[in-house]
């Protein structure tokens, strides 16, 4: 986010976008990139994906996800399934 880089805990997932918790301090329509660790930071099995900042709380930050690979979108959809919150 505007060349910034933030560790936050993840409290909301889907397809859509996510919601992070924690001392980003962004404005909404801030375009960022995101990487979801799954493993080691870089780690190409990590998801990957570009979006916007869309909501700001006190709580965290709102992103929606604009533009994501075929193989991060493949593996976000998977996380989701075994997580339970995406139908397969």
């Amino acid at each position: 986010m505007g060349g910034k880089s933030y560790k936050t805990d993840l409290l909301n997932l889907s397809v859509g976008g996510l919601f992070v918790r924690g001392c980003v301090r962004e404005d909404i329509g801030t375009i960022c990139r995101v990487e979801i660790l799954l493993c080691e930071p870089g780690d190409p099995l990590n998801v990957w994906f570009e979006g916007e900042v869309r909501r700001v709380t006190g709580e965290g930050v709102g992103i929606r996800i604009d533009s994501i690979f075929q193989d991060s979108l493949d593996r976000l959809k998977l996380l989701l399934q075994m997580s339970g919150r995406l139908a397969a």
